[in-house]
Formats: structure tokens, sequence, C-alpha cells
């Protein structure tokens, strides 16, 4: 904002004086934390400690959701809302009537969540239905069992204008909280994310499923005898220290946080 102020002189002296003209730019970034808990991965030096997240609550730290925020929900968007929340259930699958509701209805905010599920369907007796449902709102069968789940999201990259239905986000966060403990606390409703939702998929572990390998110890290469030759190690030079994390053991932990050469570093596989 450019302000102007005029200071008039008494007595005849009259000056002009220009205000200096400011501009403050602020730019905010968002942090991404995976394979662990906030309390074992490492964390630069800060003055305070975070406070905890709510798994339903967008984090307290000032962040800017890249997308455009969306217009007002339309009658339809309600409806494709509300049958959103009625679509699934992790014991029985999706509801049949309500899918054929969709089908009738035909929001194009509903394909993301109906794949979203392929992923979740092993039996005909859901990737039938499933797959009909997914026809009837694109036009295009690619079926609709686990093995249709890549082949759908490759059409959705190329198809922008099936955005999916706001509430997307919870739902999906909801749908994971039940497959795994915990995963609420990464999709939830209005989350700031620069890449489409759709392309989050579940990896088969729960949060904080896979230890991350913390400061480990090391040991010369003659005495580690339990590798073999052509085993292949990730190699690390720091200020002139040099680290050898072998693939077996990071395949297993997939994430080492360390420090070497003075410097902390993360090594993820």
């Amino acid at each position: 904002m450019i302000h102007h102020a005029n200071e008039l002189a008494q007595a005849g002296n009259r000056t002009s004086r220009a205000l200096a003209i400011f501009a403050f730019a602020v730019i905010v970034t968002l942090g991404v934390a995976a394979c662990s808990s906030p309390a074992e991965t490492l964390q630069p030096a800060a003055t305070s400690t975070p406070q905890a997240q709510s798994p339903t609550t967008p984090p307290t730290t000032l962040v800017v959701p890249t997308s455009t925020p969306r217009p007002p929900l339309s009658d339809d968007d309600r409806l494709a809302f509300a049958l959103l929340f009625r679509l699934f259930d992790l014991r029985t699958g999706p509801d049949p009537d309500v899918l054929r509701q969709m089908s009738d209805l035909g929001h194009p905010g509903l394909v993301a969540p109906l794949v979203e599920l392929t992923g979740l369907s092993f039996d005909p007796v859901t990737s039938v239905p499933l797959g009909e449902a997914l026809a009837s709102l694109t036009g295009v069968d690619l079926g609709g069992g686990f093995e249709s789940q890549p082949l759908w999201i490759e059409w959705l990259a190329d198809h922008p204008e099936f955005e999916p239905l706001a509430g997307y986000d919870e739902w999906k966060g909801d749908l994971y909280s039940e497959v795994a403990v915990g995963l609420d606390s990464f999709l939830y409703r209005d989350v700031p994310t620069r890449i489409p939702l759709w392309g989050v998929q579940f990896g088969g572990v729960g949060k904080d499923g896979i230890p991350s390998l913390e400061s480990p110890a090391f040991i010369s290469p003659i005495e580690a005898e339990y590798l073999d030759p052509e085993e292949r190690v990730f190699g690390v030079v720091v200020n002139g220290e040099a680290r050898a994390y072998p693939e077996r053991i990071m395949r297993v932990h997939e994430l080492a946080n360390d420090v070497v050469g003075g410097r902390p570093i993360a090594l993820v596989y």
C-alpha cells in the first residue's frame, strides 16, 4: 500500500516532503514430513516446540492453499456431497443404491472418489457396479477393479475438468483412517496441497508403520562381513566424512536421519 502525506509549513515557509514507499513481501512455505513421526525426524533448531495438530484440524502454522477458492456449492454439489459420505463402508463395500444415484446425478466431481474405491475392489461384486458407475460418469470403460486404478489415475491426469468434489479431501482422510489409524492427520478438510489429491494413494502401511533409522552405529568396511561384495550401498561424503548405508538396511527403514561431517542429513530410499 502507498500512503502520501503532505506537511504544510507555517509563516510562508512551505516545503514538500515525499514519504518513502516501502514494499514488503512475505513468502510462505509448507514443509512436508513423511515416513516417521515429528518426534523421530531431525528438526532444525527452533525457539519453540511445534504443537501437535488435531487429526481433523488444519495446521496452525501459516500456510496458503495453492488452489483457487471454490465458488459456493450448487444444489447438485450438495447432493453429490451427501451421496459421497453414504457411498462406502469398509465392511460391506460401496452401496449399490448410492452408485446408481451417483450415475443418475452425473456430477463430474464424483469420479475421483469412485477411482479411489477401485483400489479397494478385489471382487466382481464390487468391481462391476463401480466400473458401470465410472463408465456412466465419464463415457469411458476402464473397469472398476483393483487392476484398473492405475488406468483411471492416468485418465484423470489427462482430464482436469473432472475436478474432485469439494469435501473429497475430508472424505478421503476418513476413508484412509478406517484402513489405518492416523492417516486422517495428513488428509483433512481444506488441506493445502500442490498436487492432485487423487494421486495420493495408500501404500499399504499405516502412519509410523516403517520405523526410520536414527543415528545408526557404523563399522569399518573390513568388519562388514555380512555384506556381499556386489551389494549396493548409498554413499555420502560431507566435509570429508564418508558413510555408506547398505541398501538392504535402507529397504527396511526407507528413511535414515544422521549427522555426517557435522551436518544433519536425511536419506530417503
